[in-house]
């Protein structure tokens, strides 16, 4: 497996990650202007966690590693 395709893996778990925060920032807070913000990273993030997952399926590369490990998705 070239090296890019674990960089790329690790990429989409830093981006599923992003995107947790974000849920549990908006989640314990009542700053609606902090709402906003976070509603737009996480929508940025997601983006990018679809591209990622895109570019993997191109690439005949599932998203789990060798080590089991995978990227968190929403509401999967």
């Amino acid at each position: 497996m070239p090296s890019w395709i674990g960089l790329v893996r690790e990429l989409s778990a830093h981006q599923a990650q992003a995107m947790r925060l974000a849920e549990l920032a908006q989640d314990h807070s009542g700053n609606r202007n902090l709402h906003r913000y976070v509603f737009d990273a996480a929508s940025e993030h997601a983006q990018r966690l679809g591209r990622i997952a895109g570019w993997l399926e191109l690439w005949n590369s599932p998203e789990r590693g060798p080590c089991g490990i995978a990227a968190r998705r929403r509401g999967g």
